[in-house]
């Protein structure tokens, strides 16, 4: 079943003002990407401003630089994509007392504009998988927003409050932790 671009928008606002209201420390900055990517990118740098800090992963002060920029680049291209991603950020600001960032780029009518659209960027398979399963067991397009929502959030709110990634030496270390990581935000 579709759902109105419009509902979708107010679904994902009111869930977005539940989280701002139970998290008041953290700024939800929201960015939808496709035609406004370039407007996203001038608000990010307006609101994270000079030398912020990506929280996502811990690094040594030398390569603070070099990983905000490769964080942005990385929003930049999951913008421009409009697949759903977060990021943590503390800046230099305290507006309204939040020095911290979540930057959630979130486009809900391309992840869940329809039950065929929702199930198939869960399942991530190809559209003749999708469409030999039986209409009453696709997702609902407002669950699988919701959901997608919720497992954002989650990214930043496991950075903010157990702290980044660690860094190591260890080979799988990063994908390791990629993989505990997105399991969590599902099962949150």
């Amino acid at each position: 079943s579709s759902v109105s671009h419009k509902r979708l928008e107010k679904l994902l606002d009111e869930n977005l003002e539940d989280y701002k209201h139970e998290y008041p420390e953290i700024n939800f900055l929201l960015l939808r990407g496709g035609d406004q990517t370039v407007e996203d990118i001038v608000t990010l740098g307006s609101v994270l401003g000079k030398k912020p800090v990506n929280m996502d992963y811990e690094h040594p002060a030398e390569l603070r630089k070099d990983l905000v920029n490769v964080t942005i680049n990385r929003i930049l291209l999951m913008l421009q994509s409009q697949m759903p991603s977060s990021s943590l950020f503390k800046t230099n600001k305290k507006q309204s007392g939040q020095q911290y960032v979540c930057v959630l780029a979130i486009s809900p009518v391309k992840i869940a504009g329809n039950s065929i659209q929702a199930t198939r960027h869960l399942l991530d398979q190809p559209p003749e998988f999708i469409r030999n399963i039986p209409p009453h067991f696709l997702l609902s397009p407002q669950d699988y927003l919701a959901f997608a929502i919720d497992h954002e959030i989650y990214h930043c709110l496991q950075s903010m409050y157990s702290g980044p990634q660690p860094m190591s030496h260890k080979k799988l270390w990063g994908e390791y932790f990629q993989f505990l990581n997105e399991q969590a935000a599902d099962f949150y």
